[in-house]
């Protein structure tokens, strides 16, 4: 099983990731866009169990979804997904990141014309409908 480990931007949080992300995906929910500052998030969805985190951190949910942030600079370190007992560890911190779809196209600010499915929620896979948007 391969392990990483990964900081934020000042070192003062860190984040072990045991093993290989369940998935990996570009979100486009309103709660991504306005907690990222960007039009699109890239998330890594790794089992919560494999996701041990050092360093102080804080927990906020703007609408829904928990995140956690290093408490010194504020660095998004992943979003907790308890129903689904998973961790969406923020993309931007990974090596190697590779997103293979997007996801909640629906809220999407505008098109993304790449080569990967686009759905208008979420997948199947993760409670959705596997519908796709046509851009």
């Amino acid at each position: 099983m391969s392990e990483q480990v990964v900081s934020c931007p000042c070192g003062q949080a860190t984040l072990t990731i045991a093993g290989e992300p369940v998935s990996q995906f570009y979100c486009h929910c309103s709660d991504c866009r306005r907690i990222h500052g960007g039009a699109y998030a890239p998330e890594a969805l790794y089992p919560a169990s494999a996701v041990t985190v050092s360093g102080e951190t804080i927990s906020f949910a703007l609408k829904r979804t928990p995140r956690v942030s290093c408490a010194k600079c504020g660095a998004r370190l992943y979003a907790d997904l308890p129903s689904f007992k998973m961790r969406g560890v923020n993309g931007t911190l990974l090596l190697g990141f590779r997103a293979e779809f997007h996801m909640h196209c629906r809220e999407a600010l505008a098109p993304v014309r790449d080569d990967l499915p686009h759905y208008a929620q979420r997948p199947a896979a993760f409670g959705g409908e596997d519908t796709l948007v046509d851009w």
